[in-house]
């Protein structure tokens, strides 16, 4: 019996490729709408009816499902999932700030550190070319306590390398410092905080020495 479900399973997966490869989109999602009422999972529904749309060129529709699909894979706290779609996202909306908000809070959960330093550094390129300085400082307020230490300091390195390039913002590189020196300081942490402190001093020989300061 479970194996003529799964052949059944086979045969409409099939079915809506085919559709969808000859751009039937209402046939698409006929066998679709059939095939979900045998889902037990609402997130897997929603982002096989966003590839439909997607794949038959409504963009505007996907996103909305695509959306939707990463919101429910959070709220079950399948966070790799949710950052697969997100990363997708951002391939259509690169300029989307909520969506790198999103991803960086994704990674945190599965606590994929070199994910965060790659979006990070794109979030902060970005607001730092629109001289959107006070956003920055937004996003670190608002965030700060639910991220990991190396997840803290993936966020705030690419900030401080900013700050380093423009004047006037020496308070909000110090505001990094501080919260990562803080965050790093544990046993477990020791070998992330040397590097921490390598990779100032390669900066900017005066922030160095205030990161120092912070182990006082």
């Amino acid at each position: 019996m479970k194996h003529m479900q799964t052949d059944k399973y086979t045969i409409a997966w099939f079915k809506i490729a085919d559709y969808v490869s000859r751009g039937e989109k209402e046939r698409a999602l006929g066998v679709y709408r059939l095939l979900s009422h045998s889902f037990n999972d609402d997130a897997v529904a929603r982002q096989l009816e966003a590839d439909i749309y997607f794949s038959c060129n409504e963009q505007e529709r996907a996103i909305i499902l695509y959306r939707q699909a990463m919101e429910l894979y959070q709220k079950s706290k399948r966070f790799m999932e949710a950052a697969a779609i997100c990363e997708h996202l951002l391939l259509l909306l690169p300029h989307d700030a909520s969506l790198r908000r999103e991803i960086i809070l994704c990674y945190n959960n599965i606590k994929l550190a070199s994910k965060i330093y790659v979006h990070a550094q794109r979030f902060v390129e970005m607001y730092a070319r629109e001289n959107k300085w006070q956003d920055i400082e937004h996003f670190i307020h608002d965030h700060d306590s639910v991220l990991e230490p190396l997840a803290r300091l993936a966020l705030y390195q690419p900030i401080i390398i900013a700050t380093n390039n423009v004047a006037g913002h020496t308070d909000l590189a110090h505001m990094c410092i501080q919260k990562t020196v803080t965050g790093l300081l544990c046993e477990e942490y020791e070998c992330a905080l040397q590097e921490f402190f390598a990779a100032l001093r390669a900066v900017n020989e005066d922030l160095h020495k205030y990161a120092l300061d912070c182990l006082k």
